[in-house]
C-alpha cells in the first residue's frame, strides 16, 4: 500500500502518460554509458533500465547523475523516479517510445525498508541470558525512531514486550544480518 503512493508504473504504462509527468519505475540497470559534458567538467549518462517486461532508456543529466551514480552502478534492483520524455514522431502510426529524465534513484531494498513502521523480534523459547545481552548490544547499535517489540510464542500463548524508546531502531540490512547471526 505504501509503495503504491510512489506512483510506480510498469514500463508499458509509460506510453500512456503525459510528457514531463513524474513517475517511478522498478528494474535493474543493465547498461550505463557515461558521457563527458561539453565544455564543462562533469559527466552525464544514458542508463538502460530493464525488468521482466521491457527496457527503458533513462537520461541522467549531470547533477542527478552525480547524486545517483553509485546506485546506478550497483547492479541491484532500483527504484528510478524521473520525468517522462516522449519522442516526437512525424509518423503517427508509430507510437512514441518514452524515456525518463532521472530525478532520483534508490535501491529498492532500501526504499522498502523505509516503510517499516515497527520491528517485532521473535525470540525462541530457549533464549539464553547471554543472548539477551548480545541482542541489547545489536539493538543499541542501530538507534533510531522505529519501535521494537520482543515476541515469545507458544502454541497456546503469545507474549509481546514493547521496548522503551531508548531501544528504538532504524532497521537496515546490516541490522537484519546481525539479528540473524545472533540466532534470534
Amino acid at each position: 500500500q505504501e509503495l503504491a503512493k510512489l506512483n510506480i508504473k510498469s514500463i508499458s504504462q509509460l506510453s500512456n502518460s503525459n510528457a514531463l509527468e513524474e513517475v517511478s519505475v522498478v528494474g535493474v540497470i543493465s547498461q550505463l554509458k557515461e558521457r563527458p559534458l561539453k565544455g564543462k567538467n562533469g559527466r552525464w549518462a544514458i542508463a538502460l533500465l530493464e525488468n521482466s517486461e521491457s527496457t527503458l532508456e533513462v537520461l541522467c543529466f549531470s547533477k542527478a547523475y552525480d547524486e545517483a551514480q553509485s546506485i546506478l552502478k550497483s547492479q541491484e534492483p532500483v527504484l528510478i523516479t524521473g520525468k517522462i520524455l516522449l519522442d516526437d514522431s512525424d509518423d503517427e502510426t508509430i507510437s512514441a517510445k518514452p524515456k525518463l529524465r532521472l530525478v532520483s534513484a534508490k535501491l529498492l531494498d532500501d526504499e522498502c525498508l523505509s516503510y517499516i513502521k515497527s520491528v517485532d523480534i521473535l525470540l525462541p523459547l530457549d533464549f539464553a541470558k547471554e543472548s539477551v545481552h548480545n541482542l541489547q548490544k545489536i539493538i543499541q547499535s542501530y538507534t533510531g525512531s522505529k519501535p521494537v517489540s520482543l515476541v515469545i510464542k507458544q502454541p497456546d500463548v503469545k507474549v509481546v514486550i514493547t521496548l522503551d524508546k531508548q531501544y528504538f531502531i532504524n532497521p537496515s540490512h546490516d541490522f537484519l544480518e546481525e539479528i540473524g547471526r545472533a540466532h534470534v
